[in-house]
């Protein structure tokens, strides 16, 4: 298997390539900008095209923009309906309905368009004559003060049972974590939904466990204080929903003279994932003179023994087992410019890989999650033509 990373000059340049549907490849793109009023991190990993796909991302704050960006990889059109999910049900999003995507092409819908104003948006997509790739960008600019920007692929389809792995809280007085988890409800039925942290020695209880979320509505469940290291959030409802939580790193101290409006930061947003599988992994993308952390964050609902294989940027392979304690995390360093694999998982085991830096202004924070890399492909079989 050969990593492959994709990078990217501006944010409307994101996901606008297709890879061929090669057995064992990952994919991610980078983004990464130091200059005021553009500054940020995000990676996003190559997806596969999917005919339904729920992405949450974004709010309605001043200063908030959201992209949704749709791409068709294959040879006919594909027409793409987009509802949104807000905190008062569902809205009309006149525009998000019958939009066309050419061959190759891809279509990018504003959506402040589709939802003006909504605090809490989750998006609905559906394709007709063909699968699409779908992401969300998110970014936040108060004033000229960047806040952070983010690019998230689709969350798992709805269920009763989620992993989010990837919450990093620095054990640092320079920066600020929050964190906040977003669930929604697809179906026409009230969810009860539990929600709590995996840390690395175990469960742990949040402020906020249990939550009632209404049909067809979106609630923001508040994470409250974290304890510092890299955790996971577990959401268990008996209805079928769908989640992600957005971190947000701020800087504490004294900020520089051009961003006297207050302290800089990044967000990203967590997916609910997939489990990784039989094989998992991702590129470990660099950010050029700036210095980056990446880790590698595993959870499990059971106590799990799995295989990680990190590859370093001349090729070099290093094998270890990690032990993730039942309702737990384990995690690994991955190194930048190299790539991280995950073998030996199953339905219980979730990952993500987690990439924090700073600057003199503030820190930066970008979050893939580690999705199954298929290790087969349909090959169109050949029949001799009869008369």
């Amino acid at each position: 298997a050969v990593p492959v990373t994709l990078t990217s000059a501006g944010f409307a340049d994101l996901l606008g390539y297709t890879l061929p549907q090669l057995p064992g490849v990952a994919a991610a793109q980078l983004y990464l900008s130091q200059q005021q009023e553009r500054r940020g991190l995000a990676t996003a990993p190559c997806t596969e095209p999917v005919t339904e796909a729920y992405l949450v991302a974004g709010g309605g704050q001043a200063g908030r923009a959201e992209r949704l960006v749709l791409q068709n990889p294959g040879g006919n059109p594909v027409t793409v309906d987009v509802t949104v999910l807000g905190s008062g049900g569902t809205l009309e999003a006149p525009g998000g309905q019958g939009v066309v995507v050419a061959p190759g092409q891809r279509a990018v819908l504003l959506v402040d368009a589709l939802a003006p104003g909504e605090e809490s948006p989750v998006l609905h997509v559906e394709a007709e004559g063909g699968p699409v790739t779908a992401a969300l960008g998110d970014r936040w600019l108060a004033g000229t003060r960047d806040l952070g920007m983010a690019v998230t692929p689709p969350a798992t389809l709805p269920g009763t049972d989620l992993l989010l792995p990837g919450v990093r809280v620095p054990d640092s007085d320079r920066t600020r974590a929050s964190a906040q988890l977003r669930v929604a409800v697809p179906g026409e039925t009230e969810a009860v939904v539990q929600v709590r942290l995996l840390t690395p020695e175990g469960p742990a209880r949040i402020g906020e466990d249990v939550t009632r979320v209404p049909a067809g509505q979106v609630v923001d469940i508040p994470l409250g204080d974290l304890p510092a290291g890299h955790h996971a959030v577990q959401v268990r409802s008996d209805e079928p929903v769908v989640a992600a939580a957005m971190l947000s790193h701020r800087a504490t101290d004294q900020v520089p003279p051009a961003h006297r409006e207050g302290p800089l930061g990044d967000l990203t947003w967590l997916p609910a994932t997939e489990p990784v599988g039989r094989l998992a992994g991702a590129p470990v993308a660099g950010a050029g003179d700036l210095e980056t952390t990446s880790v590698l964050v595993l959870a499990a609902r059971e106590e799990r023994q799995v295989t990680v294989v990190t590859v370093g940027p001349e090729g070099a392979t290093s094998e270890q087992e990690v032990s993730v304690p039942a309702a737990g995390t384990g995690t690994v360093r991955a190194p930048a410019g190299g790539s991280v694999w995950v073998r030996g998982g199953d339905e219980h085991v979730h990952a993500a890989l987690v990439t924090g830096a700073g600057d003199s202004a503030g820190p930066y924070l970008a979050a893939t999650p580690l999705l199954p890399s298929p290790l087969t492909r349909d090959i169109s079989q050949l029949v001799p033509w009869l008369p």
